[in-house]
């Protein structure tokens, strides 16, 4: 398994499901400093799912599942290495027993220090209880499910430091710049990471979507 290195950019997925439809939540980092001893990208997922599992579930109707979370290399290109992943923390939602459409979802917007929708990005959080919302019509995202949502944007902003076994490894999440490798721009750090205070739908995740297997991370 190869090890964390500087400089690398790694694609990161969480994975949550619910009756026959996965929820994908995708993101980016690029790895800014390793202190100590190596560190190898299945151990790093290994500590960073724990948070990301802690912050998900209570995001999730409990008739849902947070499965696990995975780090694929993307730096030079495709074809790329194999993913690193693991559901070591796999496990159901704590947010409410009603579940609202498979399709509804929580919204996380990102920022960057650029201006363009190039620099900005949107994070879909999957599978919200009724319990979530407040009591008006429309329903909106109350209180507490906002500050959650809130807590899931803090954990993907900035510059973050992981420790793992005697090594310690810094990595900055970025918006990725998808393009032909020559024009490709450098990936831009987010600077800012915020619940909108709407929902969103993802109509790939509805009740009438393609059925889905449970993801393996």
């Amino acid at each position: 398994m190869a090890n964390m290195t500087v400089g690398n950019i790694y694609k990161h997925r969480v994975y949550c499901y619910f009756g026959d439809q996965v929820g994908i939540n995708t993101r980016y980092f690029q790895v800014g400093a390793i202190a100590g001893p190596a560190v190898s990208e299945l151990a790093f997922i290994a500590v960073q799912d724990i948070i990301f599992a802690a912050l998900y579930k209570p995001a999730l109707t409990d008739g849902a599942e947070y499965i696990g979370s995975d780090i694929q290399n993307i730096t030079v290109g495709p074809p790329y290495p194999l993913q690193s992943g693991t559901s070591a923390n796999q496990g159901n939602g704590t947010g409410g027993t009603l579940p609202m459409g498979a399709q509804v979802s929580g919204l996380i917007s990102t920022r960057t220090a650029m201006s363009g929708p190039a620099f900005r990005g949107r994070s879909y959080i999957p599978f919200p209880s009724a319990d979530s919302t407040d009591a008006t019509a429309p329903a909106f995202p109350n209180a507490a499910y906002s500050a959650q949502l809130q807590l899931i944007a803090n954990a993907a902003l900035g510059t973050v430091g992981y420790t793992i076994g005697g090594g310690t490894v810094s990595v900055t999440w970025v918006i990725y710049h998808y393009q032909p490798a020559a024009l490709r721009a450098l990936p831009t750090p987010i600077t800012a990471a915020f619940p909108t205070g709407s929902y969103a739908t993802q109509k790939r995740r509805g009740n009438y979507g393609r059925l889905n297997p449970s993801p393996v991370p």
